[in-house]
């Protein structure tokens, strides 16, 4: 996979509604720039301090296991230090076990309120399809690179859009594609928000639905998938 660099990696102020939080976010991208990134999203954006806080937790695991699991079951069960205050936890593992993944599932499946979850890995490609659905992804890195690629994609007939593609049908990489996919579905929102078009894209927009579903099992067919897309999604 490609290394992005800081320069092209997307902050959390620029992704997250402080109004809306989701409980449980997943992140993708180097620990120590999403950590940091995301201590200052809490501190200027949400206001909530992450020194000397007993309701901010920030923890690091050499690997993501059933205790870890069991950690955010009890941490979830507890209330905040302030009434009605948020309850925010950040932890960052290299990977997860399968037991783990399984116990988690059950953990997301009925969130506290006011309580939140950001869990930093470096590559979540080998993560259950089951768990990425109970959580919001956030990829911190390719962005910029692909909004570009999106934007010239859509502008391409088929023979063009395959060459543009070369490198992500050449690397295999999922986690770029994953990138890829989300960039062009929101340049197409940013053509086709017209109201006269839009029964027609939402027939697309499902189509990029269901190959990013699919780009997310654990071991699709990069190529077969960008090459459907290339294939259904209309010139811009």
């Amino acid at each position: 996979m490609r290394k992005a660099t800081q320069d092209n990696a997307v902050t959390f102020d620029s992704i997250l509604n402080p109004a809306f939080l989701h409980h449980a976010y997943l992140i993708e991208g180097d620990k120590d720039f999403a950590a940091r990134e995301l201590c200052e999203f809490c501190e200027n954006v949400l206001h909530h301090p992450t020194q000397a806080n007993p309701d901010f937790l920030y923890k690091e695991f050499a690997s993501f296991g059933i205790d870890e699991s069991r950690l955010v079951k009890e941490l979830q069960s507890t209330k905040s230090m302030r009434e009605g205050g948020k309850r925010i936890f950040v932890f960052s593992a290299p990977s997860f076990t399968g037991e783990a993944q399984n116990a988690l599932l059950k953990v997301l499946e009925e969130p506290t309120p006011n309580t939140h979850f950001f869990i930093i890995m470096p590559d979540i490609g080998t993560l259950l399809p089951t768990l990425l659905s109970r959580v919001e992804v956030v990829r911190m890195q390719h962005q910029k690179d692909d909004e570009g690629r999106a934007a010239a994609f859509l502008k391409a007939d088929y023979g063009e859009r395959m060459r543009s593609l070369a490198a992500l049908l050449e690397e295999k990489d999922k986690t770029r594609a994953l990138s890829f996919v989300d960039e062009l579905e929101k340049e197409l929102y940013r053509v086709y928000r017209s109201g006269e078009a839009e029964a027609f894209a939402v027939r697309v927009f499902n189509e990029i639905h269901a190959c990013r579903n699919y780009l997310q099992d654990r071991a699709p067919s990069v190529k077969m998938i960008l090459e459907y897309i290339a294939v259904i999604t209309p010139r811009a």
